[in-house]
């Protein structure tokens, strides 16, 4: 986490579409069964565990990785499915890359990260 952001920078706001988003990977149309885990690189149980806790674990390696490929993944794979999302969230696409933006602040990518030697 970078040193100049805090978990409360990610606002309420923030988490309810978080929350949406979880939800529309874990039950939306989005995602087929069979290649759900090669697409994300967890089952649909992980990111259940996750949609129900990261509140408590934001700062956690695995709900991170969850959060980031959901993310990534909704916006970039090409699931076919743009007509479904309203369904599933409040947030359009745009608001959803503004989201992975932040998300992405909290959580740097760890070529992002300086290392001590």
């Amino acid at each position: 986490m970078k040193p100049d952001m805090e978990a409360a920078d990610f606002g309420v706001r923030d988490q309810e579409l978080l929350d949406d988003v979880l939800r529309a990977a874990l039950e939306g149309p989005f995602f087929d069964e069979w290649e759900f885990t090669t697409i994300m690189g967890f089952t649909r149980s992980d990111l259940r565990g996750v949609a129900a806790s990261w509140r408590e674990s934001l700062l956690a390696d695995t709900t991170d990785l969850v959060v980031t490929n959901v993310l990534v993944n909704l916006l970039g794979y090409p699931h076919g499915r743009p007509d479904a999302w309203a369904e599933y969230s409040r947030a359009d696409f745009g608001q959803l890359a503004d989201l992975l933006a932040k998300w992405r602040q909290l959580h740097p990518p760890l070529s992002d990260q300086t290392h001590p030697d």
